[in-house]
């Protein structure tokens, strides 16, 4: 692939990850920033300040997207813009040159839960900045209005419309730039 005037051009790969499952019934991929409501979500460990139940709400699913997106050696493959991980309640961005920046910058060596998910908590908690990390956390609605797909397919609500928008600013830069948007979809069979 090679743009007019004869410069290669790299594809950039913008992953969505859409949690709208019926069994996800509040907000979704929910984050605490103390040990509080350690059962519930990911939380930081009350005793060895760990990020702590990872595998809860879907964050097994995010960081298997995440270090499909890293190199052998933990690194951000350097075609990855971003992945996003969109639920009912909560949006979590990774902008994945400036995390990768950050993680090298803080002394991480690989995607681990600590990078995946702590961040993201650190963000919600004020300790990090979201433009220093390139992590950004946001709250989507009220969660009791999110009843699963049903509820998102309706009435326009802040995921589909995050989803909407996100997708309309990618196809405008690929066009900006003479590029191709390529969308490519599975569902929870992963077919």
């Amino acid at each position: 692939m090679s743009s007019s005037s004869g410069i290669p051009r790299t594809p950039r790969f913008h992953f969505l990850y859409w949690e709208a499952s019926p069994i996800q019934l509040s907000e979704g991929l929910l984050l605490d920033r103390t040990s509080v409501s350690q059962k519930r979500h990911p939380s930081f460990c009350g005793h060895c300040g760990s990020v702590a139940q990872v595998h809860k709400h879907r964050w097994d699913n995010i960081m298997a997207v995440l270090r499909a997106c890293c190199t052998d050696d933990g690194r951000w493959r350097e075609d990855v813009a971003e992945v996003v991980a969109c639920s009912p309640g909560r949006l979590v961005m990774y902008d994945a040159p400036v995390m990768s920046r950050y993680m090298q910058s803080t002394g991480f060596v690989a995607m681990t839960e600590s990078a995946a998910v702590g961040i993201p908590l650190q963000v919600v908690a004020g300790q990090v900045d979201p433009n220093e990390c390139g992590v950004y956390v946001e709250r989507l609605g009220r969660p009791q209005q999110w009843l699963g797909l049903q509820s998102l397919c309706h009435g326009g609500q802040a995921a589909v419309e995050f989803v909407e928008d996100w997708a309309r600013q990618i196809r405008l830069n690929a066009a900006k730039h003479g590029g191709v948007v390529v969308p490519v979809g599975f569902d929870e069979m992963g077919a």
